[in-house]
């Protein structure tokens, strides 16, 4: 068999057509994919156009408003009338007691968490600041509010309690107790304890005149009658927080845990009458002791509510906006 052999010329032609046929090919890549990718050649920077402006000083720029400390809440009205079904009075009175009608920024519990503790708005005009004075009518076993409203605030804390025993207490020196009790009219009770309207309290301690920051009420259903006077004599004027618990029924009283239509209905309008006094309520609380089911809605209940109002004539312009 005779031997081939290539000629080194043939071999250095083969070698440059390989070339040509890669670079042709590299060619035709190129073109294809430069197709698909279209290039933006980027500009010089000094074609860049450059828009002009003065730099604002900060002190220009118009800060955030910060949230208002009082807000009204706008809110539709709730009834109660004869002409309403059993239940829809009684779904419309609890329903009226948790209804807001002003909000607090700052609303905090001084005392106690639970039971003996109450709230207080300190959001301006109607913080516990100095001088100030505040009236707690009807006391329990437990005074951490009293305590909190001298010991932090620095205010003169008036306790009134008809009882002729003294009350276990850390006495501070802004700490005054009277053995007076708060009753619709002046009179004695039956326990002997001598009781007077809140205009007496006022008169007797020189305040008819003075701005107090707050007044508790809590007379365990004696509050209805004495409401009544308080709001028909006008003592509250310069009153700049009202908070007091209500109670739907007599307490201890299981026999009639439920109120009938006609009660509701009064309740209703004697708490009614404190909005054309100014008083709006920003807060409330539900006693959980008082629990009960309605055997007419068969909704879980209480008896006994806390209900918080500030009064809104001391309330300044620019806080003056609505939900």
């Amino acid at each position: 068999m005779e031997n081939i052999k290539t000629s080194p010329r043939k071999r250095w032609f083969f070698l440059r057509m390989f070339f040509a046929c890669g670079v042709v090919v590299t060619l035709l890549l190129y073109i294809v994919f430069s197709q698909r990718v279209k290039v933006i050649p980027a500009k010089d920077s000094w074609d860049l156009p450059v828009i002009w402006s003065p730099i604002k000083d900060e002190a220009e720029v118009p800060p955030v408003p910060p949230l208002p400390n009082i807000l009204y809440i706008n809110a539709s009205k709730i009834t109660l009338s004869l002409d309403q079904s059993e239940q829809d009075i009684e779904d419309n009175f609890f329903e009226f007691l948790i209804r807001k009608e002003i909000w607090c920024k700052k609303n905090e519990r001084l005392g106690h968490q639970g039971a003996g503790g109450w709230n207080v708005c300190l959001s301006p005009p109607f913080g516990l600041t100095k001088p100030c004075i505040v009236y707690l009518i009807g006391t329990g076993a437990n005074t951490e509010f009293d305590d909190a409203v001298s010991y932090i605030y620095g205010c003169h804390v008036h306790v009134f309690n008809p009882a002729k025993k003294k009350l276990n207490r850390k006495k501070s020196n802004l700490i005054h107790v009277h053995n007076l009790g708060l009753s619709k009219k002046d009179d004695s009770s039956p326990e002997g304890w001598t009781t007077v309207t809140f205009k007496k309290l006022l008169e007797q301690n020189g305040h008819l005149q003075t701005i107090i920051s707050y007044v508790k009420v809590d007379l365990e259903y004696q509050e209805w009658a004495c409401l009544k006077t308080i709001f028909a004599d006008n003592s509250l004027a310069n009153v700049k927080q009202l908070a007091f618990e209500i109670h739907t029924v007599l307490p201890g009283n299981s026999s009639n845990v439920r109120p009938t239509k006609y009660d509701y209905i009064e309740m209703y309008k004697t708490l009614s009458l404190l909005l054309p006094l100014n008083f709006h309520k920003f807060d409330y609380r539900r006693n959980p002791f008082g629990e009960y089911i309605s055997p007419v809605t068969k909704k879980h209940r209480s008896y006994a509510y806390e209900l918080y109002y500030v009064n809104t004539k001391y309330t300044l312009e620019d806080y003056d906006a609505e939900v």
